[in-house]
C-alpha cells in the first residue's frame, strides 16, 4: 500500500512540474495562457531572430519597431534591400466606419486607398467597402472613389463613374471616362474633360480649360474665363468652339460644319450662329502691308428706321481709267433689298463711310473728304496698293474686281 500512495504522488508531481515549464518546445506547447505566457524578453533589450545562423529580423525595445533585415528599423514596419508582394484575392475592407489615416490594400477589390477619410470634407465610411470601386485608387484626403477603375489624388474629390481621373481639390465626377483637373469642376457629361477652376461639363464628350465656363452641350469646347459663379461664359451649341474671357458673352466662335468635308463658318463678337464663313459682329479693320499704307475700316450701324438684320454690300465694280476716280454699282441694301444711304465716318482715314438711316441709294468714299460725289470715290493714293489692297486696272472686262461681304449690325 506504501508502495501504490509513493508512485501516485512521483506522477502527480511529474505533471506538476510539466505544466509550469517555462521552456517553449519545438514542436509546439500546448496549455497556453495568452494572457500570461509570451515568446520575449522581460528587459529593456531587442529580439533578435535568426536562421540558419544568420540574421533575419528584429524587434526593437522600448519602440516596437520590426525590421527585416534591419537592426535598427526606423519606422514600425522597416523593410531594408528587400521588396513587399501581397498576392492573391482573399481579403476584405475592414469597413472601419471611422475617421482616420490609413493604408490599405484591399485584394478582393483590388483596390489600394492611402491618406485620410472623415478629415474636413468627406464621412468616414468612404473607404469602407461599399463605397470602393473595382480597380480604384485614392490618394490625399477624403476622397470618395466608388467608380470602378477610376483614380483621385489630393482632397474632396468625388469620382462616381467609371474609369474617371480626378486631380486636384473637390472636384465631382459622376459621368464615365472623364477627367477632371483643378478645382470645383463638375462632369456630367460622358467622356467629358474641365481644366482650370468652377467648370461645368454636361454634355458628353465636352471640353473647359479655364473658369467660371460651362460646355453644355456634346462636343462642345470652351476656353477662356466667365465672370463669377452665376455668370458662367456658356457654350451651348454642338461640335463648336468657343473662346472668351472675364465675360459671358464670346469672343471667337468656331460653328459646326454642315456635313462631312465641309468647313464650319467662324463668328466674332457674340456671335454663335454664323450665317456666313466669316460672320461679325462690330467693326472689322483689315490691315495692308507694308505699314505705311493706309487700313480699311468696315462697320455696320444700326438704323431706328430700318429692322434689325444684316447689311450686305452686294458687289463693287471698278472700271477706271485713270485709277484717280472710280465708278460702279457698289451699293449698300437691307434684308429687304432697300438701298441704304452712306455719310462720311473717319474723315480723312482709311474708308470713310457711315449709315445716315435714309434707305436710298448712296455713295462710297474711300480716303475721301468730304462725302464722295459718285457710287466709289478712291483717293489716287491707293491705286498703287496692289494685291495687298484694291486692285485697279484699266481694261473694261478683265480689269473688274468683285467682292461680297456680309456684317451683322453694330451692337
Amino acid at each position: 500500500m506504501k508502495t501504490l500512495v509513493l508512485v501516485t504522488t512521483v506522477i502527480l508531481f511529474s505533471f506538476s512540474i510539466s505544466a509550469q515549464d517555462p521552456h517553449w518546445n519545438t514542436d509546439g506547447n500546448g496549455g497556453v495562457d495568452p494572457g500570461v505566457d509570451f515568446l520575449g524578453t522581460t528587459d529593456n533589450a531587442d529580439l533578435r531572430f535568426h536562421t540558419d545562423g544568420d540574421f533575419r529580423m528584429t524587434l526593437t525595445s522600448p519602440a516596437g519597431f520590426l525590421g527585416l533585415n534591419t537592426t535598427t528599423p526606423l519606422m514600425r514596419f522597416h523593410v531594408q534591400n528587400g521588396g513587399i508582394l501581397s498576392t492573391g484575392v482573399t481579403g476584405t475592407n475592414p469597413d472601419l466606419g471611422v475617421a482616420g489615416t490609413r493604408l490599405m490594400w484591399i485584394p478582393d477589390q483590388f483596390a489600394f486607398r492611402a491618406g485620410r477619410v472623415g478629415n474636413s470634407i468627406g464621412d468616414p465610411d468612404w473607404w469602407d467597402s461599399g463605397n470602393v470601386g473595382q480597380g480604384s485608387v485614392a490618394f490625399g484626403s477624403d476622397n470618395l472613389v466608388s467608380g470602378d477603375y477610376s483614380v483621385a489624388f489630393a482632397d474632396g474629390n468625388e469620382v462616381t463613374g467609371n474609369r474617371s481621373i480626378a486631380f486636384g481639390s473637390t472636384n465631382i465626377i459622376s459621368a464615365g471616362n472623364a477627367i477632371g483637373f483643378g478645382s470645383s469642376n463638375t462632369i456630367i457629361g460622358t467622356g467629358g474633360a474641365a481644366i482650370g477652376v468652377r467648370n461645368t461639363v454636361n454634355g458628353n464628350f465636352g471640353v473647359t480649360i479655364g473658369r467660371f465656363l460651362e460646355a453644355q452641350e456634346e462636343n462642345a469646347i470652351v476656353f477662356g474665363r466667365g465672370v463669377d459663379d452665376n455668370n458662367l461664359l456658356l457654350n451651348h451649341v454642338e461640335n463648336s468652339l468657343m473662346v472668351g474671357f472675364n465675360s459671358t458673352v464670346s469672343t471667337l466662335f468656331v460653328g459646326p460644319p454642315e456635313g462631312e468635308e465641309v468647313i464650319g463658318s467662324v463668328g466674332i463678337g457674340d456671335v454663335t450662329e454664323p450665317t456666313e464663313r466669316l460672320d461679325v459682329r462690330g467693326t472689322a479693320r483689315l490691315r495692308v502691308m507694308p505699314d505705311s499704307l493706309p487700313d480699311v475700316l468696315i462697320t455696320g450701324v444700326v438704323s431706328d428706321t430700318v429692322p434689325e438684320g444684316d447689311y450686305v454690300l452686294n458687289y463693287l465694280e471698278f472700271t477706271g481709267n485713270s485709277g484717280d476716280i472710280l465708278t460702279g454699282d457698289g451699293t449698300w441694301a437691307d434684308g429687304s433689298g432697300n438701298l441704304c444711304d452712306w455719310d462720311i465716318v473717319n474723315a480723312g482715314q482709311d474708308l470713310a463711310t457711315g449709315y445716315t438711316g435714309a434707305c436710298v441709294e448712296g455713295n462710297v468714299g474711300i480716303g475721301i473728304e468730304p462725302a464722295p460725289n459718285v457710287k466709289l470715290e478712291v483717293t489716287s493714293e491707293l491705286s498703287s496698293m496692289g494685291a495687298s489692297g484694291i486692285r485697279v486696272r484699266t481694261t473694261a472686262f478683265s480689269d473688274t474686281t468683285f467682292g461680297v461681304f456680309s456684317f451683322i449690325q453694330g451692337m
